[in-house]
């Protein structure tokens, strides 16, 4: 998403915006000659957790993962005649895949709070930005679950309801300098 699609223009605006966004890189944010900037790209650092957490849900949900923790669970299941199928070798089975479980929970917890609230900012700015939207809709998700309520009627009752084509007058454009 492009800061100036809401109508920021200068630099220190954007950084603003970004900053009232809770930090959350929405994108990338293009500086543009008209900002006194290149027309260079520029991208907040995640950190280093996010870079981690990131790559090993990426890679922990890869296809070759997947068939090697699969060739893992066929071998221990094989050996368990040659180990008397010992509680040793049950232990082994159920130590290692409640340490994984239990590290990958946050990980994947991490990544998927990163990816919602990226989304929801997204989302927010699409709201932002058209005209027939209700406005109340943006920060939904920090609302009361009443409200949630409430707001589901809401729109299955406007589903029932004819609609519109947009038009492009509907779409808020930023303010010319």
């Amino acid at each position: 998403m492009e800061a100036t699609a809401i109508g920021l223009r200068g630099t220190a605006e954007r950084r603003r915006f970004l900053d009232a966004a809770g930090g959350v890189p929405i994108g990338d944010v293009k500086l543009g000659a008209s900002d006194g900037g290149s027309d260079n790209t520029r991208q907040q650092d995640p950190g280093a957790f996010q870079r981690f957490a990131r790559a090993i849900s990426q890679f922990a949900g890869s296809p070759i993962v997947f068939a090697a923790a699969a060739a893992l669970v066929l071998i221990w299941a094989v050996s368990g005649p040659a180990f008397g199928f010992s509680e040793t070798w049950q232990l082994v089975i159920n130590t290692s895949t409640t340490i994984i479980t239990f590290l990958m929970v946050f990980l994947i917890q991490a990544t998927q709070n990163r990816d919602n609230e990226a989304v929801q900012l997204k989302l927010d700015e699409l709201i932002n930005v058209t005209r027939e939207a209700h406005q109340d809709m943006i920060d939904l998700e920090e609302q009361p679950e009443e409200v949630l309520k409430r707001k589901h009627e809401e729109m299955r009752r406007h589903r029932n309801e004819p609609q519109q084509p947009a038009s492009e007058a509907s779409i808020r454009r930023p303010r010319s300098p």
